[in-house]
């Protein structure tokens, strides 16, 4: 059970408004409620249509005076009223009204003295009793109690005995936050011995006028707010709403759900549950604004540290809450907690994706390299995969396990990638001749794809000739660009044409000069400046006989290579290779075009 009082020193801000639709939403998230109405003078919670079953019905101070009177707790459950909401299909919420409304309310009500209340009669042990019959009566998950506004005796009882969480209401004005800032204060002040209560604070401006504020004016009145009862930001905001559906106190997270109120009142909601603590969807919330906002250290590390250890004692076997507490540890950079945390919620049955790469960040953090790439790995087989995930897990394993990268092929979570997803792996694959038949596998099956684009279609395409290349397959290569047979190819695309030369001049055996002048030409017009770009074109100036430049353009390759040192395609071998082993095809180049009888190693594998 999580009480929850709204307060406001002055009215007119729309709190009961706010704490009905709250409440329907409560109801709403299959959430048992417990409306409480402590506006005593000017109770209003049955005048909403669906809270009406606890008009004229005992109440509070008919429960209060029945006490003074007998010295004994009456039973709660006369003094609680069920209502049912139609626009639930029936589901209930209950209601404590003020009180029946006769003629003698205001005697009663007039005739309770709190102090006395409270020095002789054993108030406050009234309402701690009051509190566990509300648990024993109805088993609420909420008590929202509707407290009177300014100060007052009952204020007290309403704002700090009872509440687990207090919604504090209010306009911008200097009498409204002259009078909360000492509520505010009051409520900090339950943090301190004797009591050490921990009261949530849930700062609300509401009836915020929308205009345009181009003085400052509003914005002005919020910032001294902010200083003044002491918060960084607003919990939530309500806004001035002009509809005469307020007449009719209409409930708008009930009828109106995507207006713009509903929304600010849904949000409100969510910030009230992710106060409780025993609220598994409110931990969820909690957890998710917590580490969205961890950079800015808003919340102490010792309370941050406390705050999640109470909700692993509460959760201890919750896989998915466990996921989110490690995912605020990594934030914070605790690979420790991060590897205990995700073994418990393996060990309670979470198989997600999201598991294992965390786990593997942190095993990387802590040099295990073996246990991360093993964590990897169950990426590509895990429950509930993610594209993000999977692509992550790729990316590792393909620098440095290039070796598991063949599995990827036959992964289940490999087939939710989307095409150029997928193209990655297959041009990641391309590192060996044994593993290029996987790669062509992935690249067809990219291209029998209906969905692809053009684009897409002419970039697989590119992919497959190179891959083809690197298997010796000379001829498919050439059928795919020139499959007329003409001899020249009408694609005048430079990549395209400079891999058409190479795989004539395999078939060939001898380069053709026509070929490799207009790949030189085509060059002219190309603004990359890449290693392999440049390698390239080396080959070309040596093949035409143009030595001084290819020597150039292989030191410009090499200067490249040192400036950008990650795996790229090396024309000598038509395979993705590393920087060293490019290092190696630049000096094979080197000495080719020094005299030595060297040829590139592709030209071999004519099939």
């Amino acid at each position: 059970m999580h009480i929850v009082t709204f307060y406001s020193f002055k009215g007119g801000v729309g709190r009961t408004m706010a704490l009905v639709n709250v409440a329907m939403d409560l109801v709403k998230r299959n959430k048992r409620v417990l409306l409480v109405d402590f506006d005593l003078e000017a109770p209003g919670l049955p005048t909403f249509p669906d809270l009406s079953a606890a008009s004229n019905r005992l109440g509070l101070v008919d429960y209060i005076t029945n006490y003074i009177q007998s010295g004994h707790a009456p039973n709660v459950e006369e003094y609680i009223a069920s209502c049912s909401v139609s626009a639930l299909g029936g589901k209930q919420l209950w209601v404590m009204p003020a009180g029946r409304q006769g003629k003698d309310y205001a005697t009663k009500l007039n005739s309770i003295d709190w102090q006395h209340l409270y020095t002789k009669l054993d108030g406050y042990l009234l309402f701690e009793d009051l509190k566990n019959q509300w648990q024993q009566s109805c088993a609420p998950d909420y008590v929202l109690i509707d407290s009177r506004t300014g100060h007052t005796d009952v204020g007290g009882i309403c704002t700090r005995q009872l509440p687990d969480a207090v919604v504090l209401m209010f306009f911008p004005n200097d009498q409204n936050l002259a009078g909360l800032t000492r509520v505010a204060e009051d409520i900090r002040h339950e943090e301190r011995p004797p009591r050490s209560k921990q009261i949530a604070t849930l700062f609300v401006p509401s009836n915020i006028p929308v205009l345009d504020d181009e003085e400052r004016i509003i914005q002005n009145r919020l910032t001294k707010a902010q200083e003044l009862l002491g918060y960084r930001e607003p919990t939530v905001s309500l806004r001035h709403y002009n509809s005469l559906a307020m007449l009719e106190q209409e409930v708008f997270t009930l009828n109106r759900p995507r207006s713009r109120l509903a929304k600010e009142y849904k949000s409100l909601t969510d910030e009230l549950i992710s106060t409780n603590v025993r609220d598994r969807d409110g931990v969820v919330i909690y957890l998710e604004k917590t580490l969205a906002s961890i950079s800015k250290a808003i919340v102490p590390e010792q309370e941050l540290d406390d705050k999640l250890a109470n909700i692993v004692a509460l959760f201890p076997m919750d896989g998915d809450i466990l996921l989110k507490i490690a995912a605020i540890e990594e934030a914070r950079g605790n690979p420790d907690k991060v590897l205990l945390l995700l073994d418990t919620a393996e060990h309670a049955g979470n198989r997600q994706s999201e598991l294992y790469r965390r786990r593997a960040l942190a095993y990387g953090v802590l040099s295990r390299a073996d246990k991360a790439s093993e964590d990897m790995k169950s990426v590509l087989w895990a429950d509930s995969p993610s594209a993000l995930d999977t692509m992550f897990a790729i990316r590792w394993l393909s620098e440095l396990t290039p070796g598991d990268l063949p599995s990827i092929e036959g992964s289940p979570n490999f087939n939710i990638l989307e095409p150029s997803a997928k193209l990655y792996v297959a041009n990641q694959l391309m590192f060996s001749r044994e593993v290029l038949p996987a790669s062509e596998r992935i690249i067809g099956a990219i291209l029998a794809e209906e969905t692809i684009t053009e684009e897409e279609r002419h970039r697989t395409e590119s992919l497959l000739i190179l891959n083809l290349i690197g298997q010796g397959r000379f001829s498919e290569v050439l059928q795919i660009i020139d499959p007329h047979r003409t001899g020249r190819p009408k694609d005048k695309e430079i990549a395209r044409f400079f891999n058409y030369t190479m795989a004539k001049w395999a078939l060939d055996g001898t380069p053709q000069r026509e070929l490799l002048e207009e790949v030189l030409l085509l060059s002219m017009k190309e603004k990359r400046s890449d290693a392999n770009f440049i390698q390239c074109l080396a080959l070309v100036n040596h093949l035409l006989g143009n030595t001084g430049n290819a020597t150039a353009l292989l030191e410009k390759a090499g200067q490249h290579l040192a400036a950008s040192p990650h795996r790229s395609l090396s024309v000598w071998r038509y395979l993705n290779v590393t920087p060293q082993e490019f290092s190696e095809d630049l000096a094979h180049m080197r000495a080719m075009f020094q005299g030595e009888h060297l040829l590139p190693s592709f030209l071999a594998l004519k099939i």
